[in-house]
């Protein structure tokens, strides 16, 4: 069914969506300008939930937010995954910070069936996640990255991020979800062995210590390692 808000702006609610229940937010001032900035970074908004159009009433200043929230998104190379999951919630600056520092400590923050855990939605559940997930072994922080480092971590991201992009795959996202989380560390423990033997094998480190099952091993066979082919030294076994 078709949302319009007074401004002229139009979306469509997900089947079955009561529209009388979220009448209140037809009057967001600047709908537009919300929808605009979705759509310079791509997000599919063709059908939306009903409670999502409670962002479209952002002010001025949470526009902005939105505006930097999304761009780091971009860069983390996590844009499918949050567009899968359109929650007002999940683009406020606090989510993503929960989100990245899953991140750096080597934690995944995807189910299998493409939702954020639920710890992220909840300073104190999130806490408690944290606390309760085994430490990941990390060297240092991602800020000892050094350039080259960080270069081959983006050239991994946007390989992946354009696997998960062209396959409508859960099971894929949460494993790709779960290589980005360990990227860092295999990075840095790698000493630049990526020079002479490329990033296949950090893509299978980044896997080490994550439980998969048949489904998801072939997941990372058929849809993740093929586009990370050994280099020509390493199959002929030099």
């Amino acid at each position: 069914m078709e949302f319009r808000f007074q401004d002229g702006t139009k979306l469509i609610l997900d089947e079955g969506v009561d529209v009388a229940k979220f009448l209140a937010n037809r009057g967001a001032p600047q709908a537009a300008e919300v929808k605009k900035i979705f759509d310079a970074h791509d997000y599919n908004l063709q059908v939306v939930p009903g409670s999502f159009l409670k962002i479209f009433t952002l002010d001025a200043k949470e526009i902005h937010e939105l505006s930097l929230v999304l761009e780091e998104i971009d860069t983390l190379g996590l844009k499918e995954i949050f567009e899968a999951n359109l929650n007002v919630q999940v683009f406020k600056r606090v989510f993503l910070e929960r989100v990245k520092k899953c991140l750096d400590e080597g934690i995944p923050f995807v189910n299998s069936d493409h939702t954020f855990v639920r710890s992220l939605y909840n300073s104190n559940d999130f806490a408690s996640f944290i606390s309760t997930m085994p430490s990941q072994e990390k060297n240092v922080e991602a800020a000892n990255l050094d350039e080259e480092d960080n270069m081959v971590k983006a050239e991994i991201i946007k390989e992946l991020g354009m696997i998960n992009e062209s396959n409508d795959d859960p099971t894929l996202t949460f494993v790709i979800s779960s290589i980005i989380a360990n990227l860092d560390g295999v990075i840095l423990s790698d000493n630049k062995a990526y020079r002479t033997m490329g990033v296949r094998h950090l893509i299978e480190n980044a896997l080490q210590g994550i439980s998969l099952d048949p489904v998801m091993q072939s997941v990372v066979d058929t849809k993740i390692l093929v586009n990370f082919p050994l280099e020509p030294n390493m199959e002929r076994g030099i």
